[in-house]
């Protein structure tokens, strides 16, 4: 606090200076609580006077800021990229030989095909126009060699690998900030890629029959006829079925034919119960357009196993051009029926019991009996069924090697037999 009749150094006021005080601080400006001042209507008219304004100081620069916006980039996000080809595409741009000296290439303009991109690049000088992809294989791809699929028929095919369909593959891509394909250039390619498999399939089946029938030819196995061959297949088949509160089975099912000696393809079939198309134009209430309906089957679920597999003997002579004389399968009684009363050489095929089927039901079996006798399970537990099971296992393996030792022994004589009547 300052004391009376000194100043701010601690010096005595004189009457003069204390004079000049007062006149100074009736035009000094106030101070508000934050400690700026504050203009009132005196200080302000005392501003006024000086009549200062820009047309009277000629040497006087204004500077003002002008905000911009940013330019939007051309590529933002991730993408897929082929990179030996996209490095070598780039050097490529070295290349150039431009009039002038200081040209250089820039990015210009980008365009996205699905998964893959084609880059425009324009020279500043010469304006020259040049164009890379991001992938080297564009439209249309190979299914059958694995260098010449392109990235988008390749994400197809792996989200159709995994059961997955267009949303999964959406919002995968999403994560990785990757622009994903619309949902109808990835049907389009679901389609196109379903037709070459079975393009694909239908000839791998067909050279797997070949390499069966020559097999079945050296080993001198023909039918009656003597002209005809036949071999000996491996047959399974299924559909999901559930039990959870409710009985539930599966609308689709799938059957296999394979060959015993090549453990190859030989038939493929599937059956449908419902369409999703046709279901979606009946729920909606309109009139079918045309599409590929893939409903083949109004029966049960648990006769598709047997069907399919009667009609793949059915066309065994027509696909492979041999018979289906021994096939291995589990325990479904009804198939072996099927084939009897169906299939025009039906009588002369016989049914194998497969190994792990016939294991598997021997397990069962022992359980059940550990289970049902009392006091039983010091004589027939866990462990001692385990041991059981695998000795089971053995011995089927074993008695499977003699009769193959035996069955080339006789492919021998029959080698030898056939060299002296020559």
């Amino acid at each position: 606090m300052r004391q009376a009749g000194l100043d701010f150094e601690g010096k005595p006021n004189s009457p003069e200076s204390n004079r000049a005080q007062r006149q100074s601080a009736a035009c000094t400006p106030c101070l508000d609580d934050s400690g700026f001042a504050r203009e009132d209507d005196a200080t302000s008219e005392y501003w006024d006077n000086f009549g200062i304004v820009e047309e009277s100081l000629p040497g006087l620069s204004l500077e003002t800021s002008v905000t911009t916006q940013p330019e939007e980039p051309i590529i933002t996000g991730r993408r897929v990229v082929s990179l030996a080809h996209f490095v070598n595409a780039v050097r490529s741009l070295d290349d150039h030989s431009c009039p002038k000296l200081t040209g250089r290439f820039a990015l210009v303009k980008e365009r996205r095909v699905g998964l893959w991109s084609e880059l425009t690049f324009t020279c500043s000088e010469c304006q020259e126009i040049r164009k890379l992809t991001t992938d080297p294989v564009t439209e249309p791809t190979s299914l059958t060699d694995k260098a010449n699929v392109g990235v988008n028929d390749a994400a197809v095919w792996a989200f159709m690998s995994i059961g997955s369909g267009h949303s999964q593959f959406e919002e995968a891509m999403a994560v990785m900030e990757i622009s994903a394909m619309s949902k109808g250039a990835f049907l389009r390619r679901e389609e196109s890629l379903g037709k070459c498999w079975k393009t694909v399939l239908f000839d791998k089946m067909i050279k797997a029959g070949k390499e069966e029938k020559k097999l079945a030819e050296e080993a001198g196995a023909f039918c009656e006829d003597g002209i005809t061959p036949y071999i000996t297949v491996i047959v399974d088949g299924g559909w999901s079925h559930r039990s959870h509160g409710h009985r539930y089975s599966a609308n689709s099912g799938v059957a296999v034919i394979i060959g015993e000696c090549t453990k190859k393809l030989l038939y493929l079939g599937v059956r449908n119960k419902l369409c999703s198309t046709c279901e979606h134009y009946s729920r909606a209430g309109k009139g079918k357009k045309d599409h590929v309906c893939y409903k083949n089957w109004n029966q049960s679920s648990g006769a598709m196993e047997s069907d399919i597999i009667v009609e793949g003997f059915q066309r065994s002579v027509e696909m492979h051009g041999v018979e289906y004389r021994i096939f291995i399968g589990d325990g479904d009684s009804s198939v072996l029926h099927q084939i009897l009363t169906k299939v025009e050489y039906g009588r002369f095929v016989k049914k194998r019991e497969c190994a792990n089927h016939v294991v598997k039901c021997y397990t069962t079996r022992l359980y059940g009996i550990a289970k049902e006798t009392k006091g039983s399970s010091a004589f027939l537990g866990g462990p001692r069924i385990k041991r059981l099971k695998n000795g089971a296992r053995k011995a089927i393996k074993h008695y499977a090697n003699i009769l193959r030792d035996v069955q080339g022994t006789a492919q021998k004589q029959r080698d030898q037999k056939a060299d002296l009547t020559r």
